[in-house]
């Protein structure tokens, strides 16, 4: 992103950098009116950014900025990411995919100003694949269950 950032392409709208392996939150720092001033669109899906408050903070200064994708990030497993989203962005038309209904920013409205409501409700989640030397205790149960 800093290689990209040096010298922007003046008046460039859509910037697509969806599986791009981008980490966060510094990635965010990249994200604003100072380097894509006109920018319309922006895809940073499927990436592995994490910070959306920070992420938030940047695009909220990309005042033409209308549609925005963050699907596939870790930030967008957050419990209130879509609400706290449309709440910062109020021009955004239309996030992940998904077009933003005027019922949903009005439904959303003030979420943004709880910034420790994302703190209080924050999760983690371990997802455990194959693992040796654990006895299988199905085995022992002597009454078979129902598939």
């Amino acid at each position: 992103m800093e290689c990209l950032c040096a010298h922007p392409p003046a008046g460039l709208q859509h910037l697509g950098l969806g599986h791009n392996k981008l980490l966060g939150p510094l990635e965010s720092l990249y994200v604003t009116a100072n380097h894509w001033p006109n920018l319309v669109s922006l895809d940073l899906g499927f990436n592995d950014l994490t910070d959306l408050q920070s992420m938030v903070t940047s695009l909220r200064t990309l005042r033409h900025l209308r549609l925005l994708v963050l699907q596939g990030n870790p930030l967008a497993l957050v419990p209130y990411y879509r609400g706290l989203t449309i709440d910062s962005l109020a021009q955004l038309c239309v996030l992940d995919d998904i077009t933003v209904s005027p019922n949903e920013k009005h439904l959303f409205r003030g979420l943004s100003l709880n910034g420790d409501l994302l703190a209080q409700e924050a999760q983690f989640v371990v997802t455990i694949g194959n693992i040796r030397g654990v006895l299988d205790t199905s085995v022992l149960d002597p009454e078979p269950r129902p598939e």
